[in-house]
């Protein structure tokens, strides 16, 4: 017999839950209170547990989407054998992000099925604090370009390199804007599209300039002409903008040098070719040659989870300690420390969600489309950026990974 009451719970549980998923995606970019992202998880890990059910989520996810398992528990390994005896907490790939963020990906994959809802209200959510954040850096900060600030912090002791990952998921959101300009032409979301392209171009991340433009013009080869429409409009928009402003290739370098010494704080810092990170002398490539020349020394199982940082330190000229990086890199920062078993295995975890979107179906085939480019784009980003312990590689992959046996409908 039919229960009111009953759906009313349900669907209220449902949209709760949907509501805190999208918002801890959107804090996790941002520069927020730790104490803030761990309430956001818990709070939408638990939603997702009563949902689902503990035990059927469980043996589900553990079944179905074992290599999800296998990849973690080759970092746990990897770990308790290399790392754990000299373990700090400034270690990045974090062992107990990755494992935290398991459990939620198994949770939040058995609502795979709501991803049209959570990314149209990550849109409408990320759209709202976009009209608040761009005024602010632009106006009140006069900043030279959009950070990833949530505002809670003092605005110079936020973590500038933060808005590269924030630039990112900004790029994992734009084609989901455009395919809805694409269902429904309306002023608001093209204005909506338009945000999202300014305020990547705005974070003077180049990795999500790239990203943008791969999304873009894989929307425009789809040859949808609804989709190809909405595409080339917004082209057209950014073109126009271009030329209002002025702004060519000279002037972004010069933009983009301007922001650097804004980030280093240095009025007077100078470079020959601002884009020189492009070329095999920047210090990105130096971190992946490294971890390259690692990788040959231990192949097959690598230097241990988080060995990249402890073992390269970075020294002025006079001596002084200034870094240890991370690799900027995904892929050589895993080969470097699981070795080959670690990237095959990681490798493994791309073409497990690609071979089953292809088995299932979908009355909106340009909505099964922003599934491949989501997937697609997150493998291009990982040669720019490290993500293996943040929420947004593991959102990604479970919301783009379909359930099995199961229809994918368009809701």
């Amino acid at each position: 017999m039919f229960n009111p009451q009953k759906f009313n719970n349900q669907e209220f549980i449902a949209k709760l839950n949907i509501f805190f998923v999208a918002t801890y995606l959107l804090i996790s970019v941002l520069n927020t209170p730790f104490i803030l992202k761990i309430f956001f998880y818990s709070i939408s890990l638990i939603l997702l547990i009563h949902i689902g059910g503990l035990k059927k989520s469980l043996i589900r996810g553990f079944n179905l989407y074992y290599p999800y398992l296998i990849f973690t528990i080759i970092c746990i390994f990897s770990f308790i054998i290399f790392s754990s005896s000299n373990y700090i907490d400034g270690d990045r790939p974090k062992i107990e992000n990755i494992v935290a963020l398991l459990i939620y990906f198994i949770f939040l994959n058995q609502s795979q099925d709501h991803y049209i809802n959570i990314f149209d209200l990550l849109l409408k959510i990320t759209s709202l604090f976009l009209i608040i954040s761009l005024p602010i850096h632009v106006f009140y900060y006069e900043s030279l370009f959009l950070t990833a600030s949530s505002f809670l912090y003092a605005f110079d002791n936020i973590d500038f390199s933060a808005k590269n990952t924030f630039g990112v998921y900004l790029s994992f959101l734009l084609p989901f804007s455009i395919y809805k300009l694409s269902k429904k032409f309306s002023i608001y979301n093209y204005l909506i599209t338009l945000l999202l392209s300014v305020s990547i171009y705005y974070t003077f991340s180049r990795t999500a300039l790239i990203l943008s433009t791969i999304a873009i013009l894989i929307l425009i080869l789809s040859r949808k002409k609804s989709l190809v429409a909405a595409s080339v409009l917004l082209i057209s928009s950014i073109l126009l903008l271009l030329f209002i402003f002025q702004i060519n290739f000279t002037k972004y370098n010069d933009l983009k040098v301007e922001s650097h010494r804004q980030v280093l704080n240095n009025p007077e810092w100078e470079t020959e070719n601002i884009n020189q990170s492009f070329t095999l002398n920047s210090s990105r490539a130096e971190y992946i040659f490294n971890a390259l020349e690692g990788f040959t020394k231990k192949p097959f199982f690598g230097h241990g989870l988080s060995h990249f940082k402890k073992d390269h330190s970075y020294f002025d000229k006079d001596g002084r300690h200034i870094r240890n990086p991370v690799t900027h890199n995904d892929y050589a920062q895993i080969l470097y420390e699981l070795g080959i078993i670690g990237i095959i295995s990681f490798l493994y975890l791309f073409y497990f969600n690609f071979k089953n979107s292809f088995k299932f179906h979908c009355n909106d085939k340009n909505l099964l489309k922003l599934y491949f480019i989501n997937i697609f784009l997150l493998f291009i980003s990982l040669n720019a950026i490290n993500l293996i312990d943040h929420p947004l590689f593991w959102i990604i992959m479970a919301l783009t990974l379909p359930k099995k046996n199961k229809v994918i409908k368009n809701n």
